[in-house]
């Protein structure tokens, strides 16, 4: 049973993986990077842009953040 209830997980988790890929590539997928530095928000966000990332915006304190309208499931692509 364990082996099959592996099985089913890394499927969802691929699901997972292909729709996230889907949703980059339709520019609709928002990532967001917890970071402790402002040099390693810097090294982050230029992984970032290297990556092809349309827009790269940082927050630094979370009353900077646009969260009107936001839910956990949009942040997730849910």
């Amino acid at each position: 049973m364990m082996a099959a209830t592996t099985g089913v997980g890394k499927a969802v988790d691929q699901a997972d993986v292909d729709e996230r890929n889907r949703k980059g590539a339709l520019g609709k997928l928002i990532l967001a990077v917890r970071t402790r530095s402002e040099g390693q928000a810097e090294q982050v966000m230029q992984i970032m842009r290297e990556a092809g990332a349309g827009e790269v915006s940082p927050i630094t304190r979370a009353d900077d953040a646009l969260t009107r309208g936001v839910s956990a499931a949009s942040w997730t692509g849910g």
